[in-house]
C-alpha cells in the first residue's frame, strides 16, 4: 500500500499513528480464501480495570433506556500477518477460532493490564525484537478475546456496461459499544455457531431492503465469485478485533437502494431501534470519490479497508 499520509481532523490522526505503531493493519489482501480452524484457548482472565469498563458501559446504555445482551461469539486466535510475495493462486488463510462471550471480550478489549502487552509489543518492535514482539502478540490472544466482524463492501447501481455505480456506507448508532457514530460498512459481528457468509448476507440484505437471492459474492478482479473468497482481513488491537471484509454486489439500481435503506433507517427511527443504523451514503464506485469520502469525513471506521478497494478499482479498471 503507498504510504499514509495525515490528515486533518484526531480520528485520523489517531489511525495513523496505530498504523505506524503496528496496533492497527491489514494482515491479508487482497483475496483469500478463509479456513476457520476449531481451536482449544485457555479461558481469559478477568480484569480490574476491565470489569470496571464493562460496568460503565452496562450502566450508561442503561440510563438510556439500551439493554446489551452478553451472547457468545466467536474467538479468534493469533494470525500472523501474509507475508508480501506475488501470488498466482488465491492463499487459503488458517483462522484459529474458538468460543468466548461479549462480556469477557469487552473486559480485556482496552484493560490497562492488555495495554502492557501492546506497550511491550510496540517497545520491541521499535527496537526490532521480532521474536519478543510476536510473543507478546501471542500472549495478549491468549489472555484476552479478540472477536470477528464481518463487513461488505456493498456495490450496487448499474451503468450502461453494467457495472456496478456506487457503495453504501452506513453511520452507526450511538448506543454501539465500539465506535459510535462512526460512519461504517455494512458488518455484523459473527456470534458462535454462525457462518461468517451467512452474517453478512443477511445483514446486507436487510440494510437494503432486498432479498439475498439478490446479493452476489464478489472476488478477484472483481467479478463474481465460484468459491467463498475474502478481501482482506484487517485487526486492531486496541480494539481486540479482527475485521473481515468481501466484496458484494446487490441486483438493484442505486435510486431503488437509496430509497429502500433511508425507509429502512426512517422505520427503525419509529421502532427506536438503539442498534439501526442512523444515516447512509452512496458513494460513486471510483478510486476518486472513494478518497475524497475518507479526506473528508474524520470518523470512518477502517478506511484502509476502504483504500485498498480503491486500488483494486484502478488496478482493474478497463
Amino acid at each position: 500500500m503507498p504510504a499514509i499520509k495525515a490528515k486533518s481532523g484526531r480520528v485520523r490522526r489517531e489511525q495513523v499513528l496505530a498504523m505506524r505503531k503496528g496496533t492497527r493493519k491489514l494482515l491479508h489482501g487482497p483475496w483469500f480464501a478463509p479456513k476457520l480452524v476449531p481451536t482449544e484457548m485457555q479461558k481469559p482472565k478477568p480484569t480490574v480495570s476491565g470489569q470496571k469498563q464493562l460496568g460503565r458501559l452496562q450502566i450508561s446504555r442503561a440510563n438510556r433506556g439500551v439493554q446489551l445482551f452478553n451472547a457468545e461469539i466467536i474467538r479468534v486466535g493469533h494470525v500472523p500477518r501474509q507475508k508480501r510475495k506475488q501470488r498466482q493462486k488465491i492463499p487459503t488463510v488458517q483462522i484459529p477460532v474458538s468460543t468466548t462471550t461479549f462480556n469477557d471480550w469487552y473486559q480485556g478489549r482496552r484493560s490497562r493490564e492488555k495495554q502492557g502487552y501492546l506497550r511491550g509489543k510496540e517497545a520491541a518492535a521499535a527496537a526490532r525484537k521480532k521474536r519478543a514482539s510476536t510473543r507478546l502478540d501471542r500472549q495478549a490472544h491468549a489472555n484476552f478475546p479478540f472477536n470477528i466482524g464481518i463487513n461488505s463492501i456493498l456495490e450496487v447501481g448499474k451503468d450502461a456496461r453494467g457495472q456496478p455505480t456506487h457503495i453504501v456506507i452506513t453511520k452507526r448508532s450511538a448506543h454501539v459499544p465500539e465506535a459510535p457514530d462512526y460512519w461504517d460498512l455494512p458488518a455484523g459481528l459473527i456470534r458462535a455457531g454462525q457462518k461468517p457468509m451467512d452474517v453478512i448476507n443477511g445483514r446486507t440484505a436487510a440494510e437494503i431492503g432486498v432479498d439475498k437471492s439478490k446479493i452476489k459474492l464478489i472476488g478477484k478482479g472483481l467479478k463474481p465469485a465460484r468459491r467463498e473468497q475474502w478481501f482482506t482481513l484487517h485487526r486492531m488491537d486496541k480494539a481486540t478485533n479482527y475485521n473481515a471484509f468481501v466484496v458484494q454486489r446487490a441486483n438493484i439500481s442505486a435510486e431503488e437502494a437509496e430509497r429502500k435503506i433511508r425507509a429502512n433507517i426512517d422505520a427503525a427511527r419509529a421502532k427506536k431501534d438503539p442498534w439501526a443504523a442512523t444515516d447512509f451514503v452512496l458513494v460513486p464506485r471510483n478510486p476518486e470519490a472513494i478518497r475524497e469520502f475518507i479526506r473528508t469525513h474524520d470518523k470512518t471506521w477502517l478506511p484502509e479497508a476502504l483504500r485498498l478497494y480503491a486500488m483494486e478499482l484502478r488496478k482493474n479498471k478497463k
